[in-house]
């Protein structure tokens, strides 16, 4: 909910504040009789309302309570019979919103629910998953939840942005999965489209910022990168042109650009540029891994495609990784062995628990990034090589 945003125009070099200077700059905090007209409206569509308000105290839930017909808080200062006796009226119908601070984070399971209200800031991505996930219990008769988040917070919009990349992520790893070897029964519980998402013009400019402001990069910036280093060569800046330029300084890496755009040709179309065609089809390229292979007398690193790339011999590493999504999944194609990396699979997993433990939640794909710079753990590539996504990586810790 950012209709009453400020303007971010108006703000005077946003990139040099803090992030909770920011919030206090561009959020209008609504008042709980402006919130409950905004939950009224939203709502009017829906036959049979059920929430679950998330509010920041006791004080605000009883508060809040006031201005919401039909509706009971529950919380630590009533009594557990109390609190059950309110539970249940919900269940039956009785009264169609409960009021809470943090009592449904987990533990319970109230499937009727169909609309979610976050009227509270976390920076606990597992609390915020958790919460949500009230809404998302499967019931006869459901087909959708309805998410309201009023929460002046621009580390939200950043939470929700990463879940979205994280969605996308397993769409595309559940994507590779062999239907041939899929039973009847398990192919009835695949699920792989998860629809589109949209984010408003003004969330984008707020993470925009955010990245500038932990010293990420916004697309503008990286725009700007490509075109100068394209001026520059005279030419459409290659994947290895830009790992120079990256270790010059002069550019952001080439994972940058490809998570930041989605692709590395992405990112040269939106600057204007040619976009690299890849004159190597995957026939060709995996021919090429197989004769540098039998040549050095074992599977090819990166660094030895850079050098055999230099003399002519390969594609450059770039085309491998577009082509195939990652060196080791070329090296896999061409039935040669992958790269490890410099960590076995017991130290990666060691990392990813002592990132867990550290951060109290499941470390995501921005925070191993940062770690990685920080020297605390590996790359998120060395994790995709090795298990073959993040996201494996994670199931064979022990973290969801």
């Amino acid at each position: 909910m950012t209709d009453e945003i400020v303007d971010l125009k108006k703000i005077e070099n946003p990139y040099r504040l803090s992030i909770s200077e920011l919030n206090k700059k561009i959020f209008v905090p609504k008042r709980d009789k402006e919130v409950a007209k905004i939950i009224s409206e939203k709502t009017a569509d829906i036959s049979d309302p059920r929430m679950i308000i998330f509010c920041n105290s006791i004080k605000h839930a009883e508060l809040l309570h006031t201005y919401i017909p039909h509706s009971l808080p529950v919380h630590s200062n009533l009594s557990f019979r109390e609190q059950a006796s309110r539970i249940q009226s919900f269940r039956d119908g009785m009264v169609n919103t409960i009021i809470t601070i943090d009592k449904f984070n987990e533990g319970i399971d109230i499937p009727e629910t169909n609309v979610v209200v976050f009227l509270r800031s976390t920076s606990s991505r597992t609390i915020f998953y958790q919460q949500l996930g009230r809404g998302l219990r499967k019931v006869d008769g459901k087909d959708k939840v309805l998410v309201l988040d009023f929460v002046a917070n621009c580390e939200r919009i950043e939470m929700v942005s990463d879940l979205v990349g994280k969605i996308k992520q397993e769409c595309e790893n559940m994507g590779d999965i062999d239907r041939d070897a899929l039973t009847d029964e398990s192919e009835d519980h695949l699920v792989i489209d998860a629809g589109e998402f949209n984010f408003t013009e003004t969330s984008k400019d707020i993470l925009n910022i955010l990245r500038m402001i932990n010293g990420g990069y916004t697309r503008e910036a990286l725009i700007e990168q490509l075109q100068t280093e394209g001026k520059r060569l005279g030419k459409s800046p290659s994947a290895a042109n830009i790992a120079e330029s990256s270790r010059d300084g002069r550019t952001a890496s080439f994972s940058v650009f490809r998570k930041v755009f989605g692709s590395f040709n992405d990112a040269l179309s939106v600057a204007g540029l040619s976009v690299n065609q890849g004159r190597y089809s995957k026939r060709e390229l995996i021919a090429q891994l197989k004769s540098e292979a039998k040549r050095l007398g074992k599977s090819p690193k990166v660094s030895d495609i850079n050098e055999a790339s230099k003399e002519k011999r390969t594609a450059e590493a770039g085309s491998f990784f577009n082509a195939f999504g990652s060196f080791n999944n070329a090296l896999s194609a061409a039935g040669l062995s992958v790269n490890q990396g410099r960590y076995s699979k017991r130290e990666l997993i060691a990392q990813l628990k002592s990132e867990a433990k550290r951060l109290g939640e499941v470390p995501t794909r921005t925070g191993i990034e940062k770690s990685s710079k920080e020297g605390r753990t590996a790359s998120r590539y060395t994790f995709c090589n090795a298990f073959g996504s993040l996201s494996n990586a994670l199931e064979a810790a022990g973290l969801k």
